[in-house]
């Protein structure tokens, strides 16, 4: 005669592979969401790059601005030569180029800039701000920890 299995031993082993089928969702989502920080990190840093290049050869950060940045603002920006500080044929800046009239993150929310304003409205008063509100698209407090804004300036400890 078989044996068969029981009705409990056919829980137990469906629990199992329910909990390992969640573990590896939320792994999976965890190392998504840390690859699109990845990817506007670097949008952030290639944009900043080109107006610092900008103010290396020019003396001046486009503005006054306080807002969405306008992928047209950056474009604008050229060497003497008339070379763009920025490649906007680069895969970094594939999406945000298809997205229309402003930079998108890799999380598909604008990038902000901030420059010429007047003293107390901006963090880096010398030269310029620029962001993304990141994961939630919210602007986050500046002090707390779970804060998933992405900054060109550091965070207060």
């Amino acid at each position: 005669r078989r044996r068969r299995f029981s009705l409990i031993e056919l829980l137990v082993v469906m629990a199992i592979i329910v909990l390992l089928a969640s573990l590896v969702a939320a792994t999976a989502l965890y190392a998504r969401r840390r690859a699109r920080e990845g990817r506007t990190r670097v949008q952030l840093k290639t944009i900043e790059a080109a107006l610092v290049q900008n103010y290396s050869e020019n003396s001046f950060y486009p503005g006054p601005y306080n807002g969405r940045l306008k992928i047209a603002d950056i474009e604008a920006l050229v060497d003497a030569q008339g070379n763009k500080y920025i490649d906007l044929t680069n895969e970094v800046f594939s999406e945000t180029v298809r997205n229309g009239t402003y930079f998108t993150d890799a999380f598909g929310n604008s990038f902000y800039y901030r420059s010429q304003q007047p003293a107390g409205q901006m963090v880096n008063a010398k030269s310029f701000d620029l962001w993304s509100y990141g994961l939630d698209g919210q602007e986050g407090d500046m002090m707390d920890e779970n804060n998933d804004d992405i900054t060109n300036w550091k965070r207060p400890n």
